[in-house]
């Protein structure tokens, strides 16, 4: 019981870290697209 607890702590551990990680590539990619766009007169 103790060992699968534990398990399932790390898996929402990583899962909670990789979550941060896309959301913070997103935000990076929205930012860069941002300015190309600007640059590019789009917006």
């Amino acid at each position: 019981m103790g060992n699968s607890h534990q398990k399932e702590t790390q898996l929402d551990y990583k899962t909670e870290r990789i979550l941060n990680i896309v959301g913070i590539v997103i935000s990076v990619i929205n930012w860069i697209a941002g300015i190309l766009l600007t640059m590019n007169g789009f917006v």
